[in-house]
C-alpha cells in the first residue's frame, strides 16, 4: 500500500511524508556509518545499542534541564527562567538521531516504523478504553470465555507452523504439553527457537476458529451477558500477541466487552469480577479450581481433562451446548 501511495506521488510531482522520512532515514545511516561503522553480529548490535541508549538517556536529561522543573523552587512566574524552545528542539532532534540509529541497528525500515507506530498507537489505545469499560462492568451477567482450546484453535495452529516452517509433522499425544512435544521431537534449543519465531511471526492473527465464536458470542449479547475474554498469551514478553489477538477477534467478528491477558488468568478474573455468572474453560485444573469457588464452570470436552468432575463443573463437546443451561 504504502508503494503504491509513493509511486502515485512521485507520478503526480508531489514529495510524500513517506520519501521525506527516506531522507532522514538515509542521512542518519550514512552519519552513523560513518562514525561506527555496519554492525554485523548480534553482539556487535547489542553493544551499540547498549552505547547509543546512555548517550540518548543524556541527551533526554539535557532536554529536562531546558525547563523550570526543580520541585523545592517557589512555583511563581516571576522567578521562572524564560524557556528556549529552539534549545528544547535541539536536544529532541539529539535524543530522536540516536533513537534513529538503534531502530536501524535492528533493521528497521521507514515503512515498518509507519507500520509499527500505527499498530502500538492502535494497541495503547484500545488497552486505555478497554480498561475503563473493565472498571464499567459490575453486574452479575459477567461472562468468561478462554481463548486457545476454546474459540482459537490452539494447540494445533503452532503445530501447523512448524509444520510449514520445517516440513515436520508433530504429532500430539493429548497432553497439552506441547513444548515438550516439541522439544521431544526436535530438541531444546529448536523447540525453543520455533516458539520465539510462532510468537513473533503474527500467525496469531490467523489461527482457525473453533465452537462458532461469533454466534456463540452474539447469543450471549443478545441474553444480555457482558462477555471477558481471556487468554494466557505471554503479552509482556511479546507485546504484539495482544494486537494480533485484537486482530483476530475483530476479523472474527467475535463480539466482546474486555479481553484480559494474565498468566493466572483464571484467579484474575474472579478478583476483578466477584459476581462471575459462568467460565467456559478447556484446562482441567483452572476449570477446578474456579469451580471450587463456587462458580459454575463450562469444560470443553478434551483429552488433557478428562477425569476432571465436580458438581459446578459441566462437561460440553461444542459451545452450543451451554445454552440448555443458559437463559
Amino acid at each position: 500500500m504504502e508503494t503504491i501511495w509513493r509511486n502515485k506521488n512521485k507520478k503526480m510531482g508531489k514529495i510524500s511524508n513517506l520519501d521525506v522520512l527516506d531522507k532522514i532515514w538515509k542521512k542518519q545511516k550514512d552519519f552513523t556509518t560513518l562514525v561506527n561503522g555496519v554492525p554485523k553480529t548480534q553482539e556487535e548490535k547489542e553493544l551499540l545499542t547498549k552505547e547509543f541508549l546512555l548517550h540518548l538517556n543524556v541527551e533526554a536529561i539535557e532536554i529536562l534541564q531546558e525547563l523550570n522543573w526543580k520541585m523545592h523552587r517557589e512555583k511563581t512566574y516571576n522567578q521562572y527562567n524564560p524557556i528556549k524552545i529552539s534549545n528544547i528542539r535541539e536536544e529532541c532532534i539529539d535524543v530522536f538521531k540516536y533513537l534513529l540509529s538503534i531502530m536501524q541497528f535492528w533493521n528497521m525500515t521507514p515503512e515498518k516504523f509507519i507500520e509499527e507506530f500505527y499498530r502500538k498507537s492502535d494497541l495503547v489505545e484500545l488497552s486505555y478504553k478497554q480498561e475503563k469499560q473493565l472498571k464499567l462492568i459490575t453486574d452479575k451477567n459477567v461472562v468468561g470465555i478462554d481463548l486457545d482450546g476454546c474459540i482459537a484453535n490452539y494447540p494445533q495452529s503452532y503445530y501447523d507452523f512448524i509444520f510449514k516452517k520445517i516440513g515436520k509433522k508433530i504429532e500430539d499425544d493429548g497432553s497439552y504439553k506441547i513444548y515438550d512435544n516439541v522439544a521431544k521431537a526436535l530438541g531444546e534449543r529448536k523447540a525453543k527457537l520455533l516458539k520465539h519465531e510462532y510468537r513473533e511471526s503474527g500467525q496469531k492473527k490467523f489461527v482457525s476458529c473453533i465452537n462458532e465464536p461469533d454466534k456463540i458470542t452474539s447469543k450471549l449479547k443478545k441474553l444480555g451477558y457482558k462477555i471477558i475474554i481471556l487468554s494466557s498469551r505471554p503479552c509482556k514478553e511479546y507485546p504484539r500477541i495482544a494486537e494480533d489477538t485484537m486482530f483476530w477477534l475483530k476479523n472474527n467478528n467475535i463480539k466482546y466487552d474486555a479481553l484480559f491477558f494474565d498468566e493466572n488468568k483464571d484467579e484474575k478474573i474472579i478478583q476483578k469480577f466477584p459476581k462471575l455468572n459462568f467460565m467456559i474453560e478447556d484446562h482441567g485444573d483452572n476449570a477446578l479450581k474456579i469451580a471450587k469457588r463456587g462458580y459454575k464452570v463450562f469444560l470443553v470436552d478434551k483429552p488433557y481433562n478428562r477425569g476432571i468432575k465436580h458438581n459446578n463443573v459441566i462437561r460440553v463437546v461444542t459451545l452450543k451446548e451451554i445454552f440448555k443451561y443458559v437463559k
